[in-house]
């Protein structure tokens, strides 16, 4: 499959127009919105205040992931208010991420009104999850979107450059969420091996995932070198602990949901969620394992079961005909393996939607933590769309239709 880089008949003057009225829209919405938070963004900006203030020893947080933090401390140097901060980074991410979607939907050879629809799509898209929370998933959709289109990219295992690229990008979705080390490290190996039974070359492949894995420790050592030291052992974050640990049977729930007093950990924190580890030893909230008795492990298979029924509600939420689409192109491929193999795009955009909520059906789903996913079924119903656009075309090959009236039939299907 060739990666279009010239958008085929998708112009630069469509992106502009799209990226244009996005601000248009969610410049004014920023300031309708910039008094709503969350109880996650409230500690994401206490820490950035931490950084800001040289705090450094109270600003690294085993539990809170730096990046998203970090890229909010210039806006805050300037006297921005912080919520407005914050949302503003959001509004800046949600515009990467129709730049990135521009990019990746070079890869299917699809109509310019079908590009379109899915780009007007994500910009509405991206203006919600901007502006509905203050968190770093709209962020680590954008980083994990630009990864996947560097891996999925026909000539990676000719261009050392994207193997780099890859291991950078995996680094700073960590950065960005600690659940993005364990993802990164299982499916850059996956894609490779999977690029791998395409071509048949072996020798390609195992020098890319070399330099991809060193790439991605470059980021990611420093990082847990030195959340480990605060924390006094090895550790890459200590989210799933507390996360796994409060769903435990012996627990009394999330801290947020109890009626519990804590005082703050430390001075620069508004409340004790600034560390939700700091929580769990002031409770005492034991970790558990599902394999440590039958009843525990009953335990963990009603949660995941649960969360795989929230799971399948939440992408019917977000489209009515993502599960139908999902399973329509499933059945396309397993109809012709050896075909969709050497379409990397498709194949693998399927399988990392797949893959990606698996680690959070452990503990918790929410809608935030499959906006990645959410995204690639979104680029996958540009082939259904496309086909959907072929029939209109011939069932009103007699009469004529206004490209603007194709558009709007075409948002009806998403």
């Amino acid at each position: 499959m060739k990666n279009v880089n010239g958008q085929g008949n998708l112009t630069k003057q469509s992106l502009l127009i799209i990226l244009i009225c996005y601000f248009l829209v969610g410049i004014p919405l920023l300031f309708a919105h910039q008094y709503h938070t969350n109880t996650d963004g409230i500690s994401y900006l206490d820490i950035a205040k931490s950084y800001l203030d040289g705090n450094l020893k109270q600003a690294v947080n085993s539990y809170w992931s730096p990046f998203y933090s970090w890229l909010i401390v210039p806006a805050l140097s300037l006297k921005l208010q912080p919520i407005l901060a914050a949302k503003f980074l959001n509004l800046l991410a949600g515009s990467a991420l129709i730049g990135i979607t521009y990019l990746f939907l070079g890869y299917f050879k699809i109509s310019k009104e079908v590009k379109i629809t899915v780009l007007i799509t994500t910009a509405i898209l991206s203006v919600h999850f901007a502006l509905s929370l203050i968190t770093p998933d709209l962020l680590l959709t954008v980083i994990l979107l630009s990864y996947f289109y560097f891996i999925f990219n026909e000539s990676y295992q000719e261009k050392k450059s994207y193997a780099i690229y890859c291991g950078l990008l995996g680094g700073l979705a960590y950065l960005t969420k600690t659940y993005a080390l364990p993802f990164f490290i299982v499916h850059f190996a996956l894609v490779n091996i999977l690029k791998k039974i395409a071509s048949g070359k072996t020798g390609q492949i195992l020098p890319n995932m070399a330099i991809g894995y060193l790439s991605f420790l470059t980021i990611v050592t420093p990082w847990i070198l030195t959340v480990s030291s605060k924390e006094n052992f090895l550790t890459i974050g200590q989210a799933y602990n507390y996360n796994h640990s409060v769903i435990g049977p012996q627990s009394r729930g999330y801290y947020l949901n109890s009626n519990v007093i804590i005082p703050p950990p430390n001075s620069q924190a508004t409340s004790a969620w600034y560390n939700p580890p700091y929580i769990q030893k002031y409770l005492d909230i034991k970790p558990w394992s599902p394999f440590e008795s039958i009843s525990n492990f009953l335990v963990q298979l009603r949660i995941v079961l649960l969360n795989i029924t929230s799971s399948v509600y939440l992408f019917e939420k977000f489209s009515l005909v993502s599960i139908p689409l999902l399973i329509y192109i499933s059945v396309k491929i397993l109809k012709k393996p050896e075909v969709y193999l050497k379409k990397t795009p498709i194949i693998g955009s399927l399988i990392t939607l797949i893959i990606y909520p698996l680690g959070y059906l452990l503990i918790v789903v929410e809608a935030r933590y499959l906006w990645i996913s959410f995204m690639l079924t979104l680029i996958l119903s540009a082939l259904v769309l496309d086909k959907i656009r072929e029939v209109l075309l011939r069932k009103i090959e007699s009469k004529k239709i206004s490209r603007l009236k194709l558009l709007l039939i075409l948002l009806v299907f998403i």
